[in-house]
This record gives C-alpha cells, structure tokens and sequence, in this order.
C-alpha cells in the first residue's frame, strides 16, 4: 500500500519542540519563502515543502536537516523508514565492493589494489581544447603542458564538476572529462563512482550513480538492451525498484566511461531515438538516446574520452562543460618517484636527470610512464652507469628498458612473433587503434598462447574491460614497437604490397607532414633515436634484424623536404620539432648532412630542452648565415610567478650550456647575422657571448641584442669583443639598461681605430646628457661609424649641444641619427641648424617626438635652405608643428637641392597648413620623392591645391594621406591628379579618410589607368559588396600593376571575402592585406 508523503512529514515534524521547528524553518530559508513560513503550523511546513518540492525531495531535505540539527535519533529513524533509502544503502554497498579493487598497471600481472591505496590526485583544467591537442601530449612542452595551462584555466577539485559556471551561472548537465591515451580517464571515473557508493561525493546531487563502460557495450553491439536491463546487472537483488529510480532523474548521474572507444557511430536520426528507458532498443540506439538527452533529459552525464573523439561526438552533446585531465602535477611526480626509490637523494638525482627533457618530462605525467622511468633509471644506478646517458632522449630511456626485459642470447620468443607484435603495434598507429582481439592478433601470426610471454614481461597486457582484447601497456610502447617494425621491416614490404601505404617508412614520414598528425609523432621520434649507433646495435641484438641504410637514406631525404618547406614559409614550430627529430638520432653525421641546406633559423625557445636541442643542431648547421632566436625560458611551478620581478622569474641556464650555444659564432664562418633580441641573456651569457665574437675565426657582421636584459656589467666585456672584431658592422643595444657608464665603456672601444662598426643602435638605454661628453669624441675619432640611434633616451637640449659639436667637426663621417623621443626643444634646433650646414655626411635627421615647435622649424629651415646642407631624410612627426611652421617649411623646399623624404605626420597642419606646403609640391625643383602627411587635421578644403601641385610634380613616387577627413569629394580631386599620365605616384595611402562608394569609383578609374600605382591602401573606409566587385573589375584591368592592396576585409561579406580570394589566386603578383 502506497505511503502518503505528506502525512509521514507532518508525523516527524510534531516530534520537534518549538525551537527546534524555528532551527528547521531557518535551514529551509534559502528555498522556501520566508513570509510563508514565518507563522506555518507543522502542517503547513509539510504542505509547503512537498508543493516546492516534490515528496520525495521535501522528505530527503528534511532528513538531511535534521542531521545537520544533530537530531541524531529523529535522523536515523527516518532514514530507517525509508524504502528508497534503505534500496540506495544496498546499492551502494554493491558499488563499494565492486569499484574499490583495481586491477593497478604500475603492479605485477594478476595483483589487484585498493583503489584508495593506488589513486594519486591528477590535475583537471575546465578548458575545450580544438583540433591542436589530438591524440595524447607526449611530445607538448612539459613545462607548457603545465605553466601555461594554469594560465589558460581554472583548475577544479572533483567535487566541483558540476557545479554551477563562475560566469554564467549554469548548472552543467553534461560534463566531459579529455585527455590523453593513459592520463587515468577511467580510474578516475571509478574513483568518482567509490567516492559516490561511500558517500564521500554527490550526495546532495545524485540519488543513484551508474556506470557504463563503452568496451562493454562493444560486446552488446547485436544485442537489444534497455536501461532497465542495463541497471539489473549491477542491482544487489532479483527485483530493482526501477519506478522509484527513475521517479526522480535529476537526480541520476550516468557515467560513460571511454566514448572514444565506441566501435559504432551514434548519428542516428532524432527520429529513431529512443525516450522510453522501459523499450528495448539496439545498443547504439540506446546510448545515442542517452547522450542526446532524448532519455532522461533530466539526467546528468560524467564522460570521458580522449581528446581526438571530441570533433565526433561533440554535436551529439548538449552544451557540455569540457574537463581536461592533465595527469601528475609536477609535486606528485616528485612525490612518485620518493615513493618508488625509497631513498631521497637517489629520487632527487633521478628526478633531476629527467626534469629538462620535455618529451620524458611530459610522458611523466603520466603514472605507468613515471614507473617505467623509474625502472630504467634504477637500473642504470644499480650498474654504476651515467643516468645522462639513459635520459638524453625518450629512445635511449625505452630501450634502456627493453634491453633489460630481451636478454642477448635468451629467446623468449621467436623473430616471427616479435615481428608480428611490431607489425601489430604499426596498423594500430596507422589505424589510430589501441585495442587488439584475437582476430588481429592471428592475421599478424599471433597466437594467445604466443603473447603469454609479452604480458609476462609486462609490455602487453589483457584488457580488463573486455573479453579477448588486448592492448600495449602504454600507448608510447605501441608507438616504440611501431618504430622497430618501421625501422627493420619496413623497407622490405613491397611497394606493391596492400599493405605498403602503412608499412614503408615513406608513409608514416607523410603522414607526420599532415595537419593534426599527432598520433604518429612519437613514432618518427623513436624512429629517428634508432639512428644512434648504439641503440641500433641494441636493437640488433635484441631483434636479430639490421636497420636498413635504405631507412637513413629516407629519413635524411624527408629531413631535406621538410627543411626546403621551412625556408620558404618559416613556420617556427615545425622547425622546432624536426630539430627535435633530429636531436633525437644524436648521431652527428647525420645531423651534419641533414642541416647542411639550412641557411635560415628563427625560433622563440621556451624551454631547457628547447634550447638543448637547439644547441646540439646549431653545433652542426655550418651552412646557417642568418639566425634569429628569442630566448625566454621561465622557472615551472614558481607560486605568484607572474607578480615576481622578471629576472626572478627567468630560469637561469648554465655557462656550459651557453658556451653550448654560442660555440656556434665562432665555428661556423658562414654565419652572418645573429639576432638575439627578446632573450633573456643577462650579464653571464654576455660574457660567453662576447668571448665568442673575440675569436678570429668569428665573421658575424650583424648582431641585435635588443631587450636582452643586460646591464653595465656586460659592456666591459662587449667593449673588449668590438676592440678586436674586425667583422661586425651593426650592433643593437636598444632596450638594455646600460646608462652613461656603458656608453663610456663602449665609447672607449668605439674610439679605437680597430673598430669596424658602422651602425649603433642605442634606443631606450636609459642615457642622458652627460654620456653626450664621451659620445661627441667618439664621433670625431671614429671615421667607421655611420649610423647612430639614440631614440628614447633624455639627452635633452645640453647633450644636442654637445653632438652638436661633434657633428660640425670635419673629420665627423656619421649619415644618420636619430634623436626620437628625446625631449628635445626648439633650442636644440638652433644648434642643429648650425651642424647640417657644416656637416656634408649627414643625410638623414629623425627628431619625431620631440616639442620643436614652429619656432623650431623656423630654425631648422634656416639651414634647409642653405645650399650646403646634405639632408635627404627628414623626420618631423609629431613635433608639435602647425600652419604657422609650414610658411619656412615651403621656403626652405623650394630653395633645398637634397630633401628627399619629409614626414610631417601627426601635427596640426590643417588646411591652411597643407595648402602652403603645396606651394612648395608644385615648384619645378622641389625633390620631394616620399610626404607623409598623415593625421595631419586637414579636409577636402585644400584638396584642390593639394591636387594641383600633385599634377606638375613629376618626382613624387610615395603619398601618405590616411586618418584626414577627405570625403568623398576630396577623393574626387586627389583622382584627378593621380589619372594624369605625368604622375607618378608608386604607393598611396588613404586609410580612414571618410569616403565611400562615390570616392571607390574614382579610385578604382585610377587603378585602370595608371601604370605607376603599385600600392594602395584604403583600410578604415566603408566597402560594400558592390565596391568590392568594382575593385575586382579594376585589378583585372590590363592597365593596373598594382602589387599590394591593403583593405579592411574584416567588415566585408562573404562574398566580398570570395571574390578578393579569387583575385589573389589569379593574380600571384598582387598582395591583399587587412587592417583596421
């Protein structure tokens, strides 16, 4: 007989004085209405609760408040009286006992553990990853994996799965638990299904937990089943209270454990799902049913997968909250491998050979690959052998512990069985499958009986999950096994054979060229470590099989088409692991034959073992003339990284590992350029450095150390380093705190006649005025340096004075300096007036930036215009001119015999202005080539004198008019000037200048007859697809040359969007851009 709800609160209710029912009213305050409850009898309470809440729900809330009330007696009487509960109780005893042992991979064959006992805390990131993350991370930056991931975001405990988003406020129904092949996806699964059955987890949220293995659902892929069905082979009883279970689904949980192991797809049609738990329906049917929330929408889903089954099934799941296992943190490796040597200092030393090798880092992170680490590493101790010599490369270490299971001269098994488990492990990689039946094992000549010996020796193990299957303890050892068979047979498969696209090296090598290739990277690794000759005699012996030269041969030229694809494009990453393919041979020979094209190298290195690899390469790239490295590597796992001073955060690499590196500047005489900006050096590495460019055989000729972190310290040994090298010509210090006293230093050098420098970058060293003493003598003494760049420093007007003097001296050689940003004032242009008329070498001035003022142009004109002054280049952008300033500046230029390039950007000329600077555009002998007049406050007002002086001048190739209001009419004017057949304007700018479609159609009539025009940028103003399609009409035109359009395509249409695509491919010469 059914028991009414209500009555059986209110019963419970009258056991509670008044003060208790007060104490219990303030419990419900959050979900009932406080102004109803406030004079409520017993009565009303029970009412109340079951209207808002349903019986069931009402009578587990006040259940559980009379725990919390400590109502201990009250308590357990009415869990006692409670059917569901008392079911729930049996239940979860059934799941204690069937989840809390584990079948542990880290212990012997056959030995189970508690999973308690067993299970180590992993690291989980709420986080979608897309297609760049595929199928594990073995081979992703061990410190980037994680640093970089907690900057990316927010790790969560278990307990807050599914708790509501910080953003949003969204209770997730559906959470995914990703990530790699091995990273614990299942045992963490089981864990949360114990964790539930002892009540240590969801117990406020899920009545019932349910597990679904997906290799068991493999096994009922011709079976009909139904959640009813599903539930009964796991019920403590003949009779499960399915009516009751299902009474209230939000507040069941499934978990689905290994969806990317599903051999059939659940693509169904909405149609054909099921929505009654109760209906027998086909395997697919009914886990595409429950994944799609056509059964129990209510209900909540815990999945996991690994990272490449989310672009399948991620359409089939409703806005599911995505959670990445990232495996051991860095403290729980170090806690592992405690744990495993028993002996602190023999765990630290074996930890520490490991920590800088990213791939063995990385493949830590993971539990089975830290005990296998650990294995190989204690068996080097144990023979008194170099740890280093078993940890430099992933190879060396798996072999190492191979070597160890395949004794020389004890067969455990026949060559033909350890081909057939190679070729095994090399279908699976090309197949991207991890799970064998019986069936795969026979077609590679492998009986059951036969492969007793690999789970003997623990490389090959039965699947627990499922009947007959089996799979390689880790996917990184199917993916070793796969490089043997590679290595020693895959040369001697036919190029006939059918199975030839899978089996010959050439076929794994281009499937690792392809986009998200992931899968097989760790195969070439290995496959590239077996080069090392010691690790290919190991190989020998162990297989009884040669590696065939043929394999080097294929390698080496896949090495030389990837390298020649890389120097026309320069993607870095791809640059950087194919050095560290081939880091991995550590066979110098062939690094020497496969670097030998390589002229170009530019990397961003992040990491020790980055800059490991690159070391040992660069060491043998003789042919390099060009190299371009920004060196960054940051301390992993420093709490509040980011609020520490930046050299702190710095991880600071050894000398030898320096003199490693820039071994590289000295051995190599073709080496050019070494460009070194961005790094974090710091004063160490700057002496190595500088002991490098000392050596004779040194011929860089163009270094950059810009923003490289280096003090005064540096520049004692960098003055010695110039002293007596006789080939670097240009050097870039900008961005380094050197100060005056490292200006002294240099100068000194600088003023010795050994000096061969002839270009001197300094922007932003923190000078001022009093190195301008020291600077000004070493441009009278030094007849080798041409250009100088003190941009960005506070010389002020006494240290142009003091330049000044330098400059107006005859035996001065220097052609450029630049002086931006270095709070200058009209003064310093009284002084510089005097300096251009003396000086015949200098051609080109920079001031931008600096307060001159009119009254500074003034005096600056008054040497433009003298017939001794060499300027060619002048540089005015934002000095605070205006139309009064452009009066002298007209007449200086008409008088001028050498301007050649004036900018004037950014000063409030207007219209005024720019009308007196066209008196001097159009006067015959102005020599103006390039006039920057951008964000210079004019409008169409004065374009019709802008477009007069444009028609008689005859010299001017470059024209920057962006960011003024033109208009469409001014557009209009400007076209004019730019259809007549004497202009001859190469490159025009009119970003933002307000014109639409009229202003385009005058525009594009320019690009149709204009012969000169070679660049045009329009960005900023309005296209439509109408626009568009004129703008193709006019590049097709026979008439147009131009070679690079610069546009805003962002607010284009597709369509717009298609045809400027269609353009690029059917006119290779000509280069579409956006911008803002």
């Amino acid at each position: 007989m059914p028991w009414n709800g209500s009555c059986r609160l209110v019963k419970y209710l009258e056991y509670l004085t008044d003060e208790e029912m007060k104490k219990f009213k303030l419990f419900l305050s959050h979900s009932l209405p406080r102004g109803l409850m406030e004079n409520a009898g017993r009565i009303e309470m029970a009412m109340l609760m079951v209207d808002h809440h349903g019986q069931q729900k009402a009578w587990d809330m006040a259940v559980n408040i009379w725990e919390k009330m400590g109502l201990t007696e009250l308590w357990k009487q009415a869990r006692g009286e409670d059917p569901l509960i008392c079911n729930r109780r049996k239940y979860r005893r059934r799941m204690r006992e069937k989840f809390q042992l584990l079948r542990d991979r880290n212990s012997r064959p056959g030995e189970h553990a508690n999973l308690h006992h067993r299970f180590t805390q992993l690291l989980l990131l709420q986080e979608y990853r897309h297609k760049e993350q595929k199928e594990h991370e073995l081979l992703a930056t061990g410190w980037q994996h994680a640093e970089i991931m907690k900057q990316r975001g927010q790790f969560l405990v278990v307990t807050a799965l599914f708790d509501p988003d910080e953003k949003t406020g969204v209770q997730p129904q559906t959470v995914v638990l990703q990530g790699a092949a091995g990273i614990g996806k299942t045992t963490l699964a089981r864990k949360v299904m114990l964790d539930w059955a002892e009540g240590n987890l969801f117990q406020d949220r899920f009545n019932y937990v349910f597990y679904i293995s997906c290799r068991e659902m493999n096994q009922l892929v011709k079976r009909k089943i139904s959640l009813a069905n599903l539930i009964a082979n796991d019920w403590p009883g003949s009779q499960v209270p399915m009516t009751e279970i299902m009474s209230f689904p939000e507040q069941l949980l499934f978990i689905i454990d290994g969806l990317d192991e599903l051999k059939f797809p659940c693509d169904e049609h909405r149609y054909d799902l099921c929505k009654d738990w109760k209906q027998q329906c086909p395997v697919h049917i009914f886990l595409s049913s429950l994944l799609r929330k056509a059964m129990l929408p209510e209900a909540s889903l815990l999945i996991t997968t690994r990272l490449t089954a989310l672009g399948k099934f991620s359409s089939l799941l409703e806005t599911p909250c995505h959670v990445e296992i990232l495996g051991f943190s860095e403290e729980e490796r170090k806690e592992y491998f405690c744990r495993f040597f028993r002996d602190e200092d023999l765990a630290q030393k074996a930890f520490s050979s490991i920590k800088d090798n990213e791939i063995l880092f990385t493949m830590c992170f993971v539990p089975l690959v830290s005990w296998i680490v650990c294995t190989s590493l204690k068996q080097q101790m144990e023979r008194g052998q170099d740890l280093s010599q078993v940890s430099q490369t992933a190879t060396s270490l798996y072999m190492s512990y191979l070597s160890n299971l395949f004794t020389p001269g004890e067969r455990i098994c026949s060559n033909h069985t350890l081909r057939g488990l190679c070729h095994l492990a090399a279908e699976g990689i090309w197949g991207k499958k991890i799970l064998f039946d019986e069936e795969d094992l026979r077609r590679h000549g492998l009986e059951v009986d036969n492969v007793s010996a690999f789970l003997d020796m623990y490389i090959f193990q039965k699947d627990t999950g499922c009947e007959n299957c089996y799979s390689f303890i880790h996917l990184s050892f199917q993916e070793f096994f796969a490089a043997v068979f590679y290595a020693l047979w895959g040369e001697k498969v036919g190029s006939e054979s059918p199975i030839a696209a899978h089996a010959r090296v050439k076929g794994i090598l281009e499937k690792c060229q392809e986009t998200g290739s992931s899968f097989v990277t760790l195969t070439v690794h290995f496959l590239f470590g077996f080069l090392k000759e010691e690790t290919s005699r190991k190989l020998e012996e162990i297989f009884s099989c040669q590696i065939s030269q043929e394999v080097k041969l294929e390698l080496l030229k896949w090495v030389h088409s990837e390298i020649e694809k890389y120097q026309k494009s320069s993607p870095d990453g791809q640059l950087l692991e194919l050095l560290s393919f081939l880091y991995e041979t550590q066979d110098e020979g062939f690094l020497t034959l496969a670097m030998h094209h390589v002229q170009e190298i530019t990397l961003n290195i992040r990491t020790n073992m980055e800059f490991l690899i690159l070391a040992f390469c660069l060491k043998h790239s003789h042919e390099v003339c060009r190299i371009r490295l920004a060196i960054k590597i940051f301390l992993p796992s420093v709490k509040y990284l980011h609020s520490l001073p930046y050299r702190l955060r710095c991880s600071h690499l050894s000398a030898f590992s320096w003199r490693d590196l820039f071994s590289v500047v000295s051995r190599n005489q073709n080496l050019r350029q070494l460009d070194l900006s961005s790094s974090h050096l710091g004063d160490s590495a700057m002496m190595i450095l500088c002991s490098e460019l000392r050596h004779p055989h040194c011929t860089v000729q163009k270094l950059r150390l810009d923003d490289c972190h280096l003090t005064v310290a540096c520049c004692q040994d960098l003055s010695y380093a110039l002293g007596s090298n006789h080939s670097l010509k240009n050097l870039n210090l900008s961005v380094n705190s050197l100060g005056n006293d490292g200006m002294k230093l240099l100068c000194k050098t600088l003023k010795n006649q050994n000096c061969s420098l002839q270009e001197l970058r300094m922007f932003w060293c923190h000078l001022t005025d009093t190195c301008c003493q020291d600077l000004s003598s070493t441009l009278i003494q030094n007849q080798n340096l041409l250009h100088l760049d003190l941009a960005g420093n506070a010389l002020k007007d006494d240290g142009v004075k003091l330049l000044c003097e330098a400059l107006k001296h005859p035996h001065c050689q220097l052609q450029i300096l630049v002086l931006w940003k270095c709070h200058l004032t009209s003064v310093s242009c009284e002084y510089l007036s005097f300096a251009l008329i003396s000086n015949q070498n200098l051609t080109h001035l920079d001031l931008s930036g600096n307060d001159l003022g009119d009254n500074g142009i003034m005096l600056l004109c008054e040497a433009l215009g003298n017939q001794y002054c060499s300027i060619n280049s002048l540089q005015l952008r934002s000095c605070g001119l205006t139309s009064s300033g452009c009066q002298d500046l007209s007449t200086a230029l008409k008088k001028n015999r050498s301007v050649t390039h004036l900018n004037l950007a950014d000063n409030a000329l207007g219209n005024h202005g720019v009308t007196l600077l066209c008196e001097a555009l159009g006067y015959p002998n102005c020599l103006l080539q390039e006039l920057k007049l951008q964000g210079c406050s004019f409008s169409e007002a004065c374009c019709w004198d802008l477009s007069s002086a444009l028609k008689s001048n005859e010299k001017l190739t470059h024209l920057n008019l962006g960011g003024n209001t033109l208009g469409n009419d001014g557009v209009k004017l400007l076209c004019e000037a730019f259809r007549q057949p004497s202009c001859r304007l190469q490159e025009i700018k009119l970003w933002r200048s307000c014109f639409t479609a009229a202003g385009f159609l005058h525009l594009f009539a320019v690009l149709k007859s204009s012969h000169n025009l070679t660049h045009l940028n329009i960005a900023g103003n309005t296209l439509g697809d109408d626009e568009v399609n004129l703008l193709c009409e006019a590049l097709k035109h026979p008439n147009c040359n131009l070679q690079k359009l610069i546009l805003s395509r962002w607010q284009l249409s597709e369509e717009a969007q298609r045809m400027l695509d269609d353009i690029q491919e059917s006119h290779p010469h000509l280069k579409i851009e956006s911008s803002n």
